[in-house]
């Protein structure tokens, strides 16, 4: 029996997603009453109420409804900024995947091993839905790993100084499935913690990706 590390249960679908700094500092929330004697010391700043830097914090225990509508109350600029990005970053993965058809990143899982880990196109998205009805995996934990492993292996494109057989759109399908079945087999044989530490990096990068094309990039780009 093959043994499968089980893949970490996808956090919230912002996971590494900050809220912009700011230059004040957090102080303590008065009453009315209490502002009265700031006003009267000129020499004392008003406080002003504290505001959490994590967008995890905020989202914490709400619905998908929820976390939505806080997403709507943000400009574009400011949820590319709360993701350490600025708008020339995210005009390059714009610009990379219209030129391109795909955006490549280079990731550190150490000092010394880096992977290159991409987007993944339509044709891989189906592919993946194909195979979990085939397989109809009863159990999420399951579910889980089927869908990271074929994530991970759709996505990443060198490993270290090993490089995965290219997914090219000119493939027959049954070539291009050869390709993606090596793909999730090099994933397979990783050591389980490397395997979770290349969930998290992908996560992260699937958020970027999805707050650079959130609503708004259209009308910036």
């Amino acid at each position: 029996m093959e043994n499968a590390v089980d893949a970490p249960t996808p956090s919230s679908h912002m996971s590494g997603f900050k809220m912009p700094k700011t230059d004040t500092e957090p102080q303590v929330r008065v009453t009315e009453g209490e502002a009265m004697s700031f006003s009267e010391n000129p020499g004392i700043k008003e406080p002003v109420e504290s505001k959490a830097e994590n967008f995890e914090d905020i989202v914490k225990d709400k619905t998908p409804q929820e976390i939505k509508d806080i997403d709507d109350k943000m400009s574009y600029e400011d949820r590319v900024k709360a993701f350490d990005m600025t708008l020339d970053d995210a005009m390059y993965v714009v610009d990379s995947l219209v030129t391109n058809g795909e955006y490549r990143e280079t990731v550190k899982l150490s000092k010394k091993l880096e992977v290159v880990i991409g987007t993944r196109d339509t044709r891989y998205n189906s592919y993946l839905s194909k195979i979990i009805d085939l397989e109809g995996p009863k159990r999420t934990g399951r579910l889980n790993q089927l869908m990271t492993e074929y994530q991970l292996a759709g996505s990443l494109v060198s490993f270290g100084k090993t490089t995965l057989p290219e997914l090219k759109t000119s493939q027959s399908d049954k070539e291009w499935e050869e390709v993606v079945e090596v793909r999730v087999g090099f994933i397979r044989q990783l050591q389980g913690p490397i395997f979770l530490t290349l969930c998290n990096k992908l996560a992260k990068f699937d958020s970027k990706m999805m707050i650079v094309f959130s609503d708004g990039y259209d009308e910036n780009f």
